[in-house]
Formats: C-alpha cells, sequence, structure tokens
C-alpha cells in the first residue's frame, strides 16, 4: 500500500543567520532568557504539525509547554510578541508562519499536492456551519458576497508562484522570508485586479493568477529580472507598462500588454 501524503513536513530550512534577523533580535531581546528556544522550537512544531498551524488556545499553550519545558505563559508571550512583529499570525484562531509556509511549499509542491487545511481547522469550520446563526432585528440583513475565483487568500495560487518563482524563474539557493511572503501577496493581488479590470478578448480564454505571473515574468524587462519580489511588488504598474511599451515597438509579444490600459 502506498504511503499517505502527509499534511506536515519533517524539516525546514534554517538560515545560519536567522538570530541576527532584526524582528528575532527583538524576540531575543525581549526574552533574554527563553525567546530564541521558543522561537525555534515554535518553527520545529509548526513544521510538523498537520496544516503547518496551532491552535491559539490555552489549552494549545500548555501542551507546548510540557513539549518546550517552557512555562505556558512566557511561550503565549513570544506567540503574541510574534504576531505584533508580523513573524506570525492568527488567522481564525488559528497560528501559522507566512516565512515558514512560503520554505515547505517547495516540499509540497514535490509530493505534487497543495497543503490543506488542518483536521483540526476542518472540524472547527463543520461545527460553525452547523450552529445556526441568531438573528437581529436591529440589523439589516446583508446580501451575501460573492466568492472571488482568484483571491490573494487562495493557497493553491501563492503554492504554485512560490514554486514557479524559486525553482523555474530563479533557479536560485532556496531563500524565503516574510518580506517575500508579503510582497509575493501584493503581487497576486494586483494581478487579480488586472484580470478583473481587463476582461478577455472574444475567443480568448481567461488567464488565472499563476499564468498571468509565469506570463508577466516572461516579459520582464531586462533591468527587473535580477530583482526580488518586494522590487516587482513595488514597481509593478510600473513594469507592466514597460511591457505594454515593448510590445507596441513590435520587441515582444504577450497578453500581459493586454492589462496595462
Amino acid at each position: 500500500m502506498a504511503r499517505p501524503i502527509e499534511n506536515r513536513c519533517d524539516y525546514f530550512s534554517h538560515d545560519a543567520g536567522m538570530r541576527n534577523h532584526p524582528k528575532v533580535k527583538a524576540i531575543r531581546t525581549k526574552f533574554p532568557e527563553f525567546g530564541y528556544t521558543a522561537w525555534c522550537m515554535i518553527l520545529e512544531y509548526l513544521t510538523g504539525a498537520d496544516g503547518n498551524v496551532f491552535k491559539y488556545s490555552d489549552l494549545q499553550f500548555e501542551l507546548l509547554a510540557g513539549d518546550f519545558n517552557i512555562a505556558s505563559g512566557n511561550i503565549k508571550a513570544v506567540v503574541d510578541y510574534a504576531i505584533t512583529l508580523e513573524l506570525l499570525f492568527n488567522r481564525e484562531g488559528y497560528i501559522n508562519s507566512d516565512s515558514l509556509d512560503g520554505r515547505l511549499a517547495r516540499v509540497y509542491a514535490k509530493r505534487g499536492r497543495t497543503k490543506d487545511l488542518s483536521e483540526e481547522q476542518k472540524r472547527d469550520k463543520i461545527t460553525a456551519a452547523k450552529v445556526p446563526s441568531q438573528p437581529n432585528e436591529n440589523k439589516k440583513a446583508k446580501a451575501p458576497r460573492k466568492p472571488k475565483e482568484n483571491s490573494a487568500s487562495n493557497s493553491s495560487d501563492y503554492t504554485e508562484c512560490v514554486k514557479y518563482w524559486y525553482e523555474d524563474f530563479r533557479q536560485s539557493q532556496w531563500t524565503f522570508r516574510a518580506v517575500h511572503g508579503k510582497a509575493l501577496k501584493g503581487i497576486i493581488k494586483q494581478i487579480e485586479n488586472l484580470i478583473a479590470k481587463n476582461p478577455p478578448k472574444e475567443g480568448q480564454d481567461p488567464l488565472t493568477v499563476v499564468q498571468m505571473f509565469q506570463l508577466i515574468l516572461s516579459k520582464l524587462p531586462d533591468f527587473f529580472k535580477s530583482k526580488d519580489l518586494p522590487i516587482i511588488d513595488s514597481k509593478f504598474n510600473e513594469i507592466i507598462e514597460q511591457i505594454k511599451t515593448e510590445n507596441l515597438r513590435g520587441k515582444s509579444n504577450g497578453r500581459a500588454s493586454e492589462y496595462a490600459n
């Protein structure tokens, strides 16, 4: 019987200079006796946890205390401070690290799948769906929001873009930090806006976020080919305009320029 594909990882890449990252230094300074130890153990725990998350709860902190041999209150203090520093994020009651998720995306990509929600998250969503909402006569009913097909929160788009950037486009040593994850999400959001504002011409299939990301990178002006994700995010509109200009000059062709309107 084939080994089941796990929703967790066995290891994560650890930069030799992680202790000197400004935000990690802030943790070391604020909690000199246990801060760095707790931070490293949190990353290790997230890596091996189902869905690479853990629940933000008093019980979970008690369980971590037994594992880390650090007082639960101290672990919670480190987690809370890391959230303030945007090293960790509390999303719907579950803690994750965007930079760690970016590094682990390569592992999941090699498995030919994307990371799923943890079983605990799935149970919470089922429980929430079963609880009937209480009507409030003082509030007007809101029309349900139509879900977006391409959302920056779409983990599949994010994972596929990470994989393409480092394995196909950059083909360089693996490095991915919170600043890269934030920039990539910004790029994805701008791509979503371009796609929404510029529907495909008659007879053309709509481009997905991942296809558009790949197309833009294939048409990057020479100056930006050596730049990292934060620069591409901040200069996104300028890049699209340059692609459009090059297309009009006949030096390139492609649908990326159609979106620079």
